[in-house]
């Protein structure tokens, strides 16, 4: 069992392996639609037609639609007004189409359902008429009036007479709105080089895109080249060997190793940075960024370590034992929560505790008599069974808290409050922090950390995409964003693979129509639009003005509604259509 975040990146990652194998047939079954050329409509008087949704009875049991349609003639501009059983299918689509060419409409208002559900159906539908699709307006006369005034028919025809007035006086102020478009850098940057960032690397090569892979060290592998064997026993050694081979013989991955990240700028689809080494930089371009930077063991002094080789951490441990350096003990002690669950540390690294389960059977199967104090062990899905067959195999589980206390001489005496014990070596299981370099990159990329430091994908976005950042075109994978098995960092490794090739695949970034827009004459740089921004779009470009990035916007508005000289207006929503549209209600 998986939570809601876990399963996604999953999935997320299954479909990465599949376009890995499939990506050669990239596009050769795309059909793209063929539209008429758009009919200029600038400058002409509206022509406006009315088209009213039965909707097999759900508007039209409470509605007497054919009264609606009455109504709606009578206004100016209006060239004609009709009733349909469902406007959303085939046949109703038809015939608005015929209706728009038949009557030379360039204004439609649809009375049917949510625009939130069917306005896109109905915008196609303008432009398959060869009109702009943004000259259509709905009024939402199923959820929003019909179905909570079943009892009162006359209310709700009232309701509904009012709301189309509005429409109609929003439909006259409807303008054409077209998207902007942005070439695409087809070339990804994948910072870190332990093992999410050359999965991630390999995710994208292996889908036919050119990739940068930095890392600050030396060499590849980051944490990993510590470890020995994961919870399943597998060598992790061999496993990071071929990885790092496949990654470095792969002619797609530039390998930069030594460099650390200097400058950031740009956008989605088109971003410049600028690494450096030893004084030497070096400026990439690539059109997606992903975040691979892992994070840290908690290095604390507690209990000794650091001063006695005898105290040791559970990576300490896996070092030892790659190289056959654990021999001569008899009985070890292993300390869970070091560094996790405390003032300083308040989270649960989550791994330490299978962690300490995988080391003790190792530990067990040498001979070696192993006792694990714990505050409570966590064993999430799976791990469960290593604690059972720890304890088959003779691992002793005893109760210990921040009381305990270990004594240095000839033996290690464990202090547990109840009891001491003599034991030869002590592993502590720290838990997982930040990267130190995380405060860095944050500001350099703009991007958000959690109270502990780690990169935090917004709360907005990261439900169903835990790999991704409000920033378009960013993403973040394994123990970057916190503490998380092997497994699954690999996991979210390939699935920020996966959610970047989404944007490398295409040629243009296409941006929104119904999207904010900056007066510049109105503007005097007061931050208000950058601060309330969920989506950190707006800024204060080099004239000294905000700017909104129309392929950046999500079109929210907020920015818009906040705004205290009306500088911003949210296109397709601006405040004359609004007004216009509450007038209109108002006068009725």
């Amino acid at each position: 069992p998986r939570e809601i975040p876990s399963t996604c990146a999953y999935a997320e990652a299954a479909a990465c392996e599949a376009s890995c194998f499939l990506h050669e047939a990239r596009g050769t079954m795309t059909t793209l639609p063929s539209f008429p050329e758009e009919r200029d409509v600038t400058g002409e008087e509206p022509r406006i037609g009315v088209f009213i949704c039965r909707c097999g009875g759900n508007i039209s049991n409470v509605l007497d639609c054919s009264q609606v349609a009455d109504f709606a003639r009578g206004f100016d501009g209006v060239e004609g007004s009709f009733v349909l059983d469902f406007a959303c299918f085939p046949e109703g689509i038809s015939f608005i189409k015929e209706k728009i060419k038949e009557l030379g409409l360039n204004r439609v208002v649809v009375v049917a359902c949510s625009f939130r559900s069917h306005l896109a159906v109905f915008q196609r539908a303008l432009r398959e008429a060869a009109l702009n699709p943004h000259l259509v307006t709905m009024v939402n006369a199923r959820e929003a009036i019909a179905w909570p005034n079943r009892e009162v028919p006359e209310s709700a025809l009232q309701r509904v007479k009012e709301e189309l007035l509005g429409a109609l006086g929003r439909a006259r102020s409807l303008k054409p709105l077209r998207p902007s478009l942005r070439e695409v850098t087809k070339r990804a940057l994948v910072v870190g080089g332990g093992i999410s960032g050359m999965v991630a690397a390999l995710g994208l090569a292996k889908q036919g895109f050119p990739t940068y892979l930095v890392e600050k060290e030396g060499e590849l592998g980051g944490q990993a080249r510590r470890m020995f064997r994961d919870v399943k026993g597998r060598d992790v050694s061999q496993f990071l060997s071929s990885l790092i081979k496949e990654v470095e013989e792969n002619g797609l991955i530039e390998v930069l190793k030594g460099y650390k990240v200097a400058e950031f700028r740009g956008h989605v689809g088109q971003f410049q940075t600028v690494v450096e080494r030893e004084g030497t930089k070096k400026a990439l371009e690539h059109g997606v960024l992903i975040i691979a930077t892992g994070a840290s063991e908690y290095r604390g002094e507690e209990y000794g370590r650091g001063e006695d080789r005898r105290i040791i951490s559970q990576l300490d441990l896996e070092e030892r034992l790659k190289r056959g350096e654990v021999k001569g003990e008899r009985k070890v002690f292993m300390l869970q929560c070091v560094g996790s669950r405390d003032e300083g540390h308040p989270y649960c690294s989550g791994i330490c505790c299978q962690q300490a389960l995988k080391n003790a059977l190792i530990l067990a199967d040498m001979g070696i008599s192993v006792t694990v104090g714990t505050k409570g062990m966590v064993t999430p899905g799976d791990t469960f069974e290593l604690y059972l067959k720890a304890k088959e195999k003779g691992v002793r589980f005893v109760e210990a808290d921040d009381r305990v206390q270990i004594e240095r001489g000839e033996k290690l005496i464990v202090n547990l409050g109840e009891g001491r014990e003599e034991f030869d070596l002590v592993v502590l299981s720290a838990g997982i922090v930040k990267s130190e370099d995380n405060d860095l990159l944050s500001f350099i990329f703009g991007l958000p950390l959690n109270e502990d430091g780690f990169f935090e994908p917004e709360d907005h976005v990261a439900t169903v995409t835990p790999v991704e950042f409000s920033k378009r075109g960013v993403f973040v994978c394994g123990v970057a964003s916190g503490p998380k098995t092997l497994e699954d960092s690999i996991a979210e490794a390939k699935a920020a693979a996966q959610r970047a090739a989404t944007i490398l695949t295409k040629e243009r970034i296409v941006g929104g129509t119904m999207v904010s827009k900056v007066d510049g004459s109105r503007c005097v740089a007061c931050l208000t639009c950058v601060r309330v921004c969920p989506f950190s779009v707006p800024h204060i470009g080099d004239e000294g003005v905000a700017e909104i990035l129309p392929e950046e916007c999500r079109g929210c508005g907020i920015c818009a509604a906040a705004c205290p000289r009306r500088a911003i207006q949210l296109e397709h929503f601006e405040d004359e259509q609004l007004f216009t549209q509450i007038g209109a209600i108002l006068s009725a």
